[in-house]
């Protein structure tokens, strides 16, 4: 014996109560247009505690018309994109697991390649009732696709970068801080000495580089150093022929990379140009991994990106349950 009371089935409550088994699951899923007086309503929920009664979870669902499946959509390899050799996303999908297997939903997952974008795929599936919720990784700000999804009420959320709106207040997102942090690590690194700063962005039409550009340029106003800046790929060969022409028309002290691809890339160059990366003072604004970077001296900041992915999860069921019209929340970053 385990000392736990076994749980009856539908049929077995509503032969206690002497009702219907219909009845008895209007009342249990709180029906507003089933009418029923107060007193046979607290019988079938007093009864339900003192049977144990669990409910059917796939049987609620179809009574509610729900599916019980939330969709992840990723960029498509055919845009160039490769999510799963990305460890921020493998670290995101870690962090679904646990609020899926919680909450009882399904992840499917989609692509997003060019014929899913130019047949609204994924708003048949919420308008057959396939889909309850999309989980959206890897927005470019110049999407437009999006805006059905919005017009139709379809509940989703971004993770980490979302397309450029009017007003962003519509969007749902789970990110990390990035703005702040950058912030923070460029008044550090000022401090710290730098006067020529190298900044090395990735692609303009990315709501991430945008958060950390706000929080650079914050962070050196007011202050004697200067700043450049470069975008491009986030991607070891594309820096690594940016810095050969930056730091062949400019002197700089201090490196800002906005990923850890690219900081690779630069320490690459300036030591084909008979520089020591390791004279300059390094800042990582993304990194996914404890590991170190560089083999010499640098700060880093580090992603929660399981944390993004559970908060993500958390965050759309809330919207597809009614419990809140929009969730933006920004997860803090660690420093290294």
């Amino acid at each position: 014996m385990n000392g736990r009371k076994a749980s009856c089935s539908i049929r077995d409550l509503a032969r206690y109560v002497g009702l219907s088994t219909c009845t008895v699951s209007k009342v249990l899923n709180n029906r507003s247009d089933f009418k029923i007086q107060e007193e046979t309503r607290q019988r079938v929920l007093e009864a339900a505690r003192t049977l144990n009664y669990v409910p059917n979870v796939n049987a609620q669902r179809l009574f509610q018309k729900k599916s019980g499946i939330i969709g992840l959509l990723i960029p498509s390899q055919t845009d160039g994109d490769n999510a799963f050799a990305d460890n921020h996303f493998v670290n995101m999908l870690a962090g679904l697991e646990r609020p899926l297997l919680e909450s009882g939903y399904n992840l499917l997952l989609q692509f997003n390649d060019p014929e899913l974008k130019k047949e609204s795929r994924y708003l048949n599936l919420f308008r057959a009732g396939s889909l309850d919720g999309l989980l959206i990784w890897g927005a470019h700000r110049s999407d437009r696709c999006y805006e059905e999804l919005i017009a139709y009420g379809a509940p989703h959320l971004f993770i980490t970068s979302f397309p450029h709106r009017d007003s962003d207040e519509a969007i749902s997102f789970v990110a990390a801080d990035y703005r702040e942090n950058s912030e923070q690590m460029t008044r550090d690194l000022i401090a710290d000495g730098a006067r020529s700063i190298l900044y090395l962005a990735g692609p303009e039409e990315n709501s991430v580089v945008e958060l950390m550009t706000a929080g650079i340029e914050a962070g050196i106003r007011g202050t004697a150093a200067t700043l450049f800046t470069t975008h491009g790929l986030f991607s070891q060969n594309d820096t690594y022929r940016q810095v050969l022409r930056q730091a062949a028309s400019r002197e700089f002290d201090s490196i800002i990379s906005a990923s850890a691809l690219m900081a690779i890339g630069a320490s690459h160059a300036l030591r084909e140009l008979g520089m020591a990366p390791e004279s300059k003072r390094w800042v990582l604004l993304d990194s996914a991994s404890r590991t170190e970077v560089l083999p010499y001296p640098h700060r880093r900041a580090l992603m929660n990106d399981q944390r993004i992915g559970s908060e993500a999860i958390s965050g759309l069921i809330d919207l597809i349950e009614g419990r809140c019209a929009r969730v933006r929340k920004t997860v803090p970053i660690s420093i290294c």
